[in-house]
């Protein structure tokens, strides 16, 4: 008898997706702070809800999971993944979101995991130029220097800069303050800054990254152009990592057997769900790579850090985009009133505490959620 034939399995009745906007002063968003839900919602004939929030969908997508899905239970996910729900991830967390209710465990606990805590670090982007050219130094270090006095042990930051070699200077001063425990990651972020680094160009910030004890140096060329990265990883011991805009199992499967970078960044809504994270995390343990998932945000991270609880060898988590000075408790806050719970997460000690209710462990507040519903 499949789980599909169990005679109190839930029927899908509904799935919706709309945004929730709280109300929050704007300069305070302006500033930083996160009050906007792109939400999806799953209703089922028991009354068992399942939420989840993350990126937009297109709208063929969506209704082609709907004609999928409604009629049919939760645990239909895996035989649809591909097919439907690969495009439309919020859709396939809110389901696991489901399953772990109707178990009255967090989802990570169903696939065996018992981590509790996960090591995470802090993407900043700070006020200004996209570039990062009008901030100084010295401000990064002493943020960064904020964010270790806070307890946080590792934080990454953009190398956009139209100089390449003042990003170099802006890692100097950002070591020079917080020592060498502090991890110190560089994301080029591929073509997204308007130019690419040249291969010349990449070596030698590499080499130079290398020598300021940076963790690992992330896309610095072309986002699908794998080959340079994979000449580049040959070259350095530094890591180089990308393949966060990456989807389906299939292409991380390529990326891993023609070894084009050390790490993959799989992002838990891009990559097409959580089902598809783990299976990436377990074949880069099996072929000698690592996973270290791309970051989110607030309550759209509530997913990936089930993945991560049942994943123990990935080793850390990314919090993005945390705008200095703000601690990324202090963005999240808008959150906390569509929620039952007082908080969204804890972070203790430089690590996010895995939220151990059932489903993906977010109580939403649903007369809240109706109230700002836009």
């Amino acid at each position: 008898m499949t789980l599909s034939a169990v005679k109190d399995a839930p029927i899908i009745t509904e799935i919706e997706n709309f945004n929730v906007v709280v109300p929050w002063p704007e300069e305070e968003v302006k500033a930083g702070m996160l009050n906007r839900f792109n939400m999806v919602r799953v209703r089922t004939d028991s009354g068992i809800t399942g939420y989840a929030t993350g990126r937009a969908m297109h709208v063929e997508d969506l209704e082609g999971v709907k004609e999928t899905f409604i009629g049919k239970t939760p645990f239909d996910l895996e035989q649809y993944l591909r097919p439907h729900l690969i495009k439309c991830a919020s859709v396939e967390h809110a389901l696991w979101d489901i399953i772990g209710k109707m178990a009255a465990m967090p989802v990570h606990k169903l696939w065996g995991g018992n981590r509790t805590e996960i090591k995470c670090y802090l993407t900043c982007v700070w006020p200004g130029n996209t570039d990062q050219s009008d901030v100084p130094y010295q401000r990064q270090a002493d943020d960064a220097l904020n964010y270790q006095s806070k307890g946080f042990k590792a934080l990454k930051m953009r190398a956009w800069r139209p100089q390449p070699l003042d990003d170099v200077e802006a890692v100097r001063t950002m070591r020079e303050a917080v020592g060498p425990e502090f991890d110190i990651m560089i994301d080029r972020t591929a073509a997204k800054p308007g130019w690419v680094w040249d291969f010349e160009t990449g070596l030698q910030m590499a080499q130079e990254f290398e020598k300021l004890g940076v963790k690992w140096l992330e896309e610095p060329f072309d986002l699908h152009d794998y080959e340079p990265h994979k000449k580049l990883a040959s070259m350095v011991d530094i890591p180089i990592t990308g393949a966060e805009l990456d989807n389906d199992v299939f292409e991380f499967a390529k990326i891993f057997s023609e070894g084009y970078f050390d790490a993959v960044n799989a992002d838990g809504h891009i990559c097409g769900g959580l089902s598809t994270l783990r299976k990436i995390a377990h074949m880069a343990t099996a072929l000698g790579k690592k996973c270290i998932p791309h970051g989110i945000h607030s309550t759209d991270l509530a997913g990936q850090l089930q993945v991560v609880a049942a994943c123990p060898e990935i080793p850390i988590e990314e919090i993005v985009m945390v705008v200095p000075p703000l601690l990324p408790q202090e963005q999240w806050r808008p959150a906390h009133e569509i929620l039952r719970t007082p908080s969204l997460y804890t972070i203790r000690d430089g690590c996010l505490q895995i939220p151990q209710g059932p489903g993906l462990g977010v109580d939403y507040n649903e007369d809240a959620i109706e109230e700002y519903r836009v």
